[in-house]
């Protein structure tokens, strides 16, 4: 067996790809603290918003459900309820749509698009 030009054994040589010849797009170099910074902001400002909801979760839905219930986080658009009594959670069941659309209208955004009760 003999050495082949590009240095492999047994293998024709083949051109080899470079990350540069599959970009199609050129694209200008970005400081790295200025991509993290604009994703760190992004997702900040969003958890923030979302405790300022969570905050105002009695103002939004009222004086009865505030009492029997408590939002404990929002996660991946999903508002985690603890709910007091099984009957308050058959009750929130069928509030869930008009829960959710409150929900949003406050916070200006799709910020909840599920409720799971606990």
């Amino acid at each position: 067996m003999a050495d082949q030009p590009d240095g492999r054994w047994g293998e024709a040589a083949r051109p080899r790809r470079h990350r540069r010849d599959l970009d199609h797009v050129e694209r200008k170099p970005q400081a790295l603290d200025s991509v993290l910074g604009g994703l760190f902001d992004r997702h900040t400002r969003k958890r923030l918003e979302d405790a300022l909801l969570l905050k105002r979760w009695p103002e939004l839905v009222g004086d009865d459900i505030a009492r029997n219930t408590e939002a404990l986080r929002i996660e991946g658009g999903v508002l985690l309820l603890r709910v007091s009594h099984p009957v308050w959670r058959s009750e929130l069941a069928g509030l869930k749509a008009e829960l959710i659309d409150k929900l949003n209208t406050a916070a200006g955004r799709e910020a909840v698009r599920d409720i799971h009760f606990r």
